[in-house]
């Protein structure tokens, strides 16, 4: 086993550049003519292990090999071929090496053999070998350079062994150059304690910071040393040798960034550039005892060389080659391989060691900005901003890049640079950026800004002179001449009103209209965040209005779609807006584009020269001018054969918008004319205004809520009677969210499913039934006066014993208003004329004796739906029912209607 350990001593040391000359051989006849055994003597405990090397000298081509052999066996034993001798018992043998090439010579050496613990190291070099770029060869001991390889033999005898040092002298005091430690758990005798060691060192070492050598050229001597923890044994056969490394110098360089560069930056490619001026260090490495270095001639590589003497301080040379103008300037200078060149002069005044320029030690220095040559102008197209008059607002961008110039080209490089492609460096570090920068008024004192709200606001358009800079990545700038002038306006205008046109959330159906007319209209203002001092731009001139407006519209059979109503003609691709053109309607009104139907939503903005966007005004309305459908598909419906409170009946409802509800009615042919009652419908799905849905299709279900199998009517006395008649037909209505009322779906219903009625007989059943309100005359809108009365249904017995004829009693007043397919009433839902149950008392009725007369009232309070309005008149009407479902029906009585 060989350790091999390769070092360095204390210090920072590196390898110079060294050169080494060759030994010139002869080839005589091969004879071997000596042997030398080393050591010649060894101790080694019984067990133990210790190792010879035999060196072998002669003529011509020789043979190295021998033969090992022990004079006595008892006392050590080696190894025929490794010379790897093993102690047996105590006592004193020869280790004789015999040549194989010529065995009458041999050489030898003793080993004495102890049992105890008092055997001592020995230590003795074996070889030593020069690295070369071939590998580790034997070194020419009279011209070394560089790296030694120097290989020991280590008898650790009876010792604990811990460690093994490789020691230097060049005619003064013992340096260590390297040194391996021993395990601390390694015994005396093992194979890895006996085993070779190799130790390396760099006889070329040096500091890089000062340049001072660890070794002279000259005569020095190698020795090794043992150390036990009983004391060092020193190698009984120190080597002689001399140093002959090469002197040189070594050169570094650094730059220091200029105001407004940074220091280092790497290009699209990952390479690092460098900026600013730069300083050359220049180390010389001398091994020639005597010699100094007296000047140097300092160059760097440039595409121009520009060459400074350097200045000496401790032994090292600088030259700082400035970014400015004056000898030995970098200033504008772009070179990817900026090397030193380094020339010197010994103290002898001979031609000292020289640097020439290297393909590994360079920079890459960028001292150059781009170039910026014929661009007098800037292309800002101000109305595709919806700017206008040279103003700026808040978002307006200065961009850069294609397009944006007028003539000119930035920078220059092999395949030239225009504007159309990506800004360039001058094959320097490139990553181009531009600068906006301002100017108050004709002043030469630029200020790069990077949004436009840190401008402070301006009272004319052209206060600020604007310019371009371009910069690369390490800070080298340049701008162009003055492009042109501008204002600042980044406050917003402000709505202040609509005073015309849809309101927000109105509906309109059937023969409606806005309230406010088609025509919108706003109040517009604009002004400065700053005060009095600084007016606003003032709103644009002829289109201040910014208009998005958008319609959810019916599609198809079933279906439904987005479109824009007002499209983008600056860039038709992007979205649903558009500066809308004013015409003859003024500065801030328009008319929207409204078709019917649709769900329309509109958004205003008032914009200033400056391109400033107010906060939108924001309405949304609808328009339905067409009545759902009632059993549009043809089907008919399905009446049950059994007719009574609670049947239903089935269809189905469709509309182009959103359908809303439902109702039904039975329709009774009294001798007066046909009468309906209103009963229960509903929808299985409804729509809702703008919740951008349209539900244009539902189920429906009529359901008999309130059921007369006969209706008969008294007259205005409540003395005359005309018997009851069943219903005859049932009709079936949709209304949608536009209070558009359909036309009914309407069958007739056959007798013979409705139970006979049951006949009610004056001076029998009652003596007089009457509708009899507590007032004629009732408010509905504003005022202090009564906004409530009671309407009564009395009822005379025809004597004291009997009981009341009716077990509930319901009110109604007639729709004034509502077509079918048409406009519904707004209050009900309900067509003109026909009947709107107000309530029904099922309590029973108050009774009352009066000059022998019983009376029955039957009661409860009416506020009229405020729908109603404040003026004419509203009818209303009773009508009584027994158990049975037979119905008496009083005639309306007018009710007027007030503030």
């Amino acid at each position: 086993m060989q350790r091999v350990f390769r070092s360095t001593f204390v210090g920072v040391l590196a390898l110079a550049a060294l050169t080494a000359c060759g030994d010139k051989n002869t080839t005589p006849q091969p004879t071997v003519t000596g042997i030398v055994v080393t050591p010649t003597a060894a101790n080694v405990a019984v067990g133990g292990h210790t190792t010879f090397v035999a060196t072998v000298s002669g003529t011509g081509a020789f043979s190295n090999a021998v033969t090992w052999s022990s004079s006595d066996a008892t006392v050590a034993t080696v190894d025929a071929n490794s010379g790897v001798v093993t102690g047996v018992a105590a006592g004193t043998t020869t280790i004789i090496a015999t040549s194989t090439g010529n065995p009458a010579v041999k050489g030898a050496a003793s080993v004495t053999v102890g049992s105890g613990s008092n055997i001592p190291v020995t230590v003795t070099i074996s070889s030593v070998n020069q690295t070369t770029a071939a590998g580790s060869v034997p070194a020419t001991l009279s011209a070394v350079t560089g790296q030694l390889d120097v290989t020991l033999n280590v008898d650790p005898g009876s010792q604990k062994l811990t460690e093994v040092d490789l020691i230097m002298n060049c005619g003064g005091s013992d340096t260590v150059v390297a040194k391996e430690t021993i395990s601390a758990n390694l015994v005396p005798a093992s194979d890895e304690a006996t085993a070779p060691v190799t130790l390396s060192f760099n006889t070329a070492a040096f500091n890089p910071q000062t340049g001072v050598v660890a070794f002279r050229n000259g005569s020095c001597t190698l020795s090794a040393a043992a150390i036990t923890t009983t004391g060092t044994q020193k190698a009984s056969n120190p080597q002689p040798l001399t140093l002959a490394n090469v002197d040189v110098v070594n050169a570094t360089m650094t730059t220091a960034p200029s105001a407004g560069q940074v220091a280092t930056a790497i290009d699209q490619n990952g390479l690092g550039w460098k900026a600013g001026s730069v300083t050359v260090t220049v180390v010389p490495v001398i091994y020639t005892a005597g010699r100094s270095i007296a000047s140097a001639s300092i160059s760097l590589t440039t595409p121009t060389t520009v060459t400074l003497a350097g200045t000496l301080s401790g032994g090292i040379f600088t030259a700082t080659f400035p970014n400015s103008s004056g000898t030995g300037s970098v200033a504008g200078i772009t070179a990817p391989n900026v090397s030193p060149v380094v020339v010197t002069t010994d103290n002898l005044g001979n031609n000292g060691p020289s640097l020439a320029a290297s393909a590994t030690n360079f920079i890459r220095l960028d001292n150059q900005a781009p170039t910026v040559s014929g661009v007098t102008s800037a292309n800002v197209n101000f109305n595709s901003q919806n700017n206008s008059g040279n103003w700026i607002g808040a978002n307006f961008a200065f961009t850069s890049g294609a397009g944006f110039f007028t003539g000119g080209v930035l920078g220059t490089n092999a395949s030239g640079c225009v504007a159309t492609t990506p800004l360039c460096d001058n094959n320097g570090v490139d990553k181009v950026v531009q600068n906006n920068q301002f100017a108050v008024g004709s002043s030469t004192t630029f200020t790069t800004f990077t949004t436009n709200t840190s401008i402070p606001e301006s009272s004319t358009a052209t206060a600020y002179t604007f310019r371009a800079q371009f910069c690369d990545a390490l800070g080298n700038c340049a701008a162009t001449v003055s492009l042109g002038t501008f204002g600042v306006d980044v406050t917003a205008p402000k709505i202040q009103k609509q005073t015309a046109g849809p309101a927000n959330n109105e509906i309109v159906g059937i023969g409606g209209a806005f309230a406010g007319g088609n025509t919108f209209a706003v109040v517009a203002t604009d002004s400065s965040a700053t005060g009095s001092t600084v007016n606003g731009s003032g709103l644009q001139n002829p289109n201040p209005l910014f208009v998005t407006e958008s319609v959810l519209a019916p599609s198809g059979a079933a279906g439904q779609a987005t479109s824009c109503v007002i499209g983008n003609p600056l860039s038709p691709n992007t979205g649903c807006k558009s500066a809308v053109a004013q015409g003859t309607l003024g500065a801030t009104s328009f008319n929207p584009v409204i078709t019917a139907p649709g769900q329309y939503a509109l958004v205003v903005q008032a914009i200033d020269q400056a391109g400033n966007l107010s906060s939108p005004d924001s309405v949304q309305f609808y328009i339905d001018q067409a009545a759902p459908v009632v059993g549009g598909g043809g089907g008919g419906i399905g009446i049950p054969a059994s007719i009574a409170s609670g049947a239903q009946f089935a269809s189905s409802a469709t509309d182009d918008m959103d359908l809303g509800s439902a109702n039904a009615f039975l329709s009774y042919n009294e001798p007066s004319g046909r009468v309906r009652i209103p009963q229960s419908a509903a929808l299985a799905t409804t729509g809702v205004a703008f919740d951008n849905t349209l539900t244009r299709s539902s189920a429906l279900t009529a359901t008999v809520s309130q059921f007369y199998r006969g209706l008969g009517t008294v007259d205005a006395a409540g003395t005359t009677l005309t018997a009851g008649v069943k219903p005859d037909s049932i009709g079936i209505r949709a209304i949608d969210v536009a209070n558009n009322l359909s036309s009914p779906q309407e069958v007739a219903l056959p007798g013979a499913n409705i139970s006979t009625p049951g006949t009610f007989t004056i001076g029998t059943d009652f003596a007089v039934f009457q509708f009899i309100p507590s007032a004629t005359t009732v408010a509905n809108g504003t005022s202090t006066a009564a906004h409530s009365i009671t309407l009564t249904g009395s009822v005379q017995a025809v004597n004291l014993t009997q009981t009341a004829p009716f077990s509930n009693m319901c009110f109604y007043y007639q729709a004034l208003t509502g077509a079918e397919n048409g406009a519904a009433s707004k209050v009900n839902g309900q067509a003109t004329g026909e009947n709107v149950l107000i309530g029904c008392t099922s309590t029973p009725p108050a009774e009352t004796v009066t000059g022998g007369v019983r009376t029955f009232t039957y009661s409860m309070t009416w506020d009229p739906p405020a729908g109603l309005g404040t003026s004419g008149t509203v009818n209303v009407l009773a009508i009584g029912n027994n158990s049975s479902s037979d119905a008496v029906m009083t005639p309306a009585t007018a009710i007027t209607l007030t503030n």
